[in-house]
Order: C-alpha cells, then structure tokens, then sequence
C-alpha cells in the first residue's frame, strides 16, 4: 500500500488533527504543572460543596507533581523577583489604578504597643441553646479555608453551634485596597452579631504597607506600628465584653522571607490580645511545626501514623493540619463559654 504525502500548503508542510490535538494537551498539562499553586487556591476560593471537592481532588495530585518536579519553581522565582522589585519601587498602585510616588517611612522606631484593657471582668454570657445557638465566624485569609471546613464538619451535629466563614484568597491586613477586612468584619458585627470571632491573617502580609501617602518598608519599626494599629482597629470593632474573639497564629512557613514576618505578626498579635480578657491568641504551630518551630510537611500521630499536616504550597494546612486544631479551637470555645453537655 502507497502512503499518502503530507500535504502542504504554500510549501508548509500541515499536522494532522490528532497532533495539533496532543500538543494542545499537553500545552494545557504543562499550563497545569506551572501555575498548580494558584490553581489550587482559586478552587479553595469556591464555595463549599461537590465541585469545590472534586477539583481540589484533581487539582492537588498536580500540585504535587509540579513540588516533585520543580516545575513550580519558575512561577516562587517571577513571584520573588515582582516582590524584590515592588519593594525596591517608591511607586505604588491604588484601588483606581493610578502610581503616585510615595516617600520611605522608617519611623517611628518604636515597638507596637497595644491597647490597656480598662477592665479584667466580663459581663454575664448568655446560655446557647439550640434554639439560640452559639454563633461562630470563622474569618480571615486563605489559611482559614480547610480551619473552617475542618472547624464546621466538627460541629455540623451540635444543635449548641452554628458556624459561619468568610475567607478570601490572597487577601490581609497590609492590602485593604485589595479587600477591606475593616468594613468587611463591622457589616458582620452590625447585621449577624457572632458571640465567637476566629481571625487567621498573615500568609499575604509580607510586603510594604502604604497608609496616609506612606509606605512602611516590610518589618520595619514602622511597619510593625501600622500593622499592630490594623490588628487593634479589628478587636476595638469586635471585643465587646459579651463576644469571645480568637486569634490564630501563624505557623512555619516554608518560604524564609514570609516565615520572618509571620514571626512578627505573632508577636503583634500575642500583644494585643494580651490587652483585651475577652481576646485569646491560639499557638497554631505548637500542633503542627517541627522541632524547634521549623516548618514540617509531616507529623506523627500519637498512634505512630505519619500524617501530611501541610499541603504542598509551603504555606496552607491540610484538612488533616486543621484537624489537629480543631478540638483545641472548640475546648477554648467551651472554656468561655462553658457549653452545657
């Protein structure tokens, strides 16, 4: 049998249908390997549900894949040198879009302080029914994702707690331009009114802050004192005597620059809630860091199980990491509250 020439056209020599279908493929698989971080996260970002699960199921196997293989290294590499060269920039864009040039404040060199508490007692709680159950707000970045989906699979049973989550991918305290958790947590407080607060911020927080047409250079003394004023601004809107608010700390990160700053932000955190009776500061890295706060991918169960604590981005937990903190979240909840049995 004859085999039929390639055709050409103009002198092109033309693929088949089936080639140029193989090299879309695996164009998209590639596209998929480089960018498995966002895209992972983007489906965090869906509402719970069917879809949200099963893409999360396809997507992390390639998120894995592309850790494994170093094909995610090029996306931290452009990230790096856009924040390197962000940083290094007076020019920083607005909510409208427009670069005004703003000057490099380094003062004040004072550390963050916080806010006195002006009284140790608290007011009489109410007693949650189910008719009145305890209302929960789980809020904050995309770290709150699998610690509210963890956190409302725990207490789905429970007729004394109803829970509720708002967290936004790629968002915190530093950007209010890109959301404004601000006006986000008064709209909560004024129209459902939670008795508990749960607060996670900071895996988005490890750049330059601009406030007032100033730019606060990341983990100066300045940055430290804008950031602290941010975190007391969200307790003087929700520590009212009658409301329990719990602020999680962040655990080790993977990524050295983000692993100093969330040291930070512990710190400013642990001051603040130090001030308020009503507030606690919950050490998430007790549960699921390695020796000596270092960051571990795995931990051992008390059966001697080896169990992934952190997903693979370095930053997130795993349902099995949030599982770790979810009875803690829950006794200091009851502790408040003293749940009936």
């Amino acid at each position: 049998m004859l085999r039929r020439p390639p055709q050409e056209i103009d002198g092109r020599r033309t693929a088949s249908a089936g080639h140029a279908i193989v090299v879309v493929a695996l164009s998209l698989v590639l596209a998929a390997l480089l960018n498995a971080n966002s895209l992972v996260e983007s489906i965090q970002g869906q509402p719970f549900g069917t879809a949200r699960s099963v893409g999360l199921s396809l997507a992390k196997p390639v998120r894995t894949i592309s850790h494994w293989t170093g094909l995610d290294l090029p996306r931290e590499w452009i990230d790096a040198i856009a924040a390197h060269v962000d940083k290094k920039s007076p020019r920083v864009p607005t909510a409208s879009g427009s670069t005004p040039t703003t000057p490099v404040t380094t003062a004040p060199t004072t550390a963050p302080t916080a806010v006195s508490p002006t009284s140790t007692t608290l007011p009489a709680l109410r007693v949650p029914t189910a008719a009145q159950p305890l209302k929960v707000w789980l809020a904050g970045d995309s770290l709150m994702g699998n610690i509210s989906e963890s956190f409302s699979e725990k207490v789905a049973g429970n007729p004394l707690i109803s829970a509720s989550d708002d967290f936004q991918i790629g968002t915190g305290l530093a950007r209010p331009d890109v959301y404004d958790w601000p006006a986000a947590v008064s709209n909560e407080m004024a129209t459902v009114n939670p008795d508990v607060v749960v607060f996670v911020f900071g895996a988005n927080d490890d750049q330059d802050i601009v406030s007032d047409g100033h730019r606060y250079v990341l983990q100066s003394p300045a940055w430290q004192q804008e950031y602290a004023l941010r975190v007391n601004q969200l307790l003087a809107e929700t520590a009212s005597g009658t409301r329990q608010v719990i602020w999680l700390g962040i655990p080790a990160m993977r990524r050295p620059r983000l692993n100093q700053t969330k040291d930070l932000i512990n710190q400013i955190v642990q001051a603040a809630a130090a001030a308020h009776p009503d507030v606690s500061y919950l050490d998430v890295g007790s549960l699921v860091d390695g020796p000596g706060n270092s960051f571990s991918t795995y931990r051992t169960s008390a059966g001697g199980q080896t169990v992934a604590v952190r997903d693979a981005d370095g930053i997130h937990l795993t349902l099995a990491g949030a599982g770790l903190l979810t009875p803690v979240l829950l006794a200091d909840i009851d502790g408040f509250w003293h749940l009936p049995a």
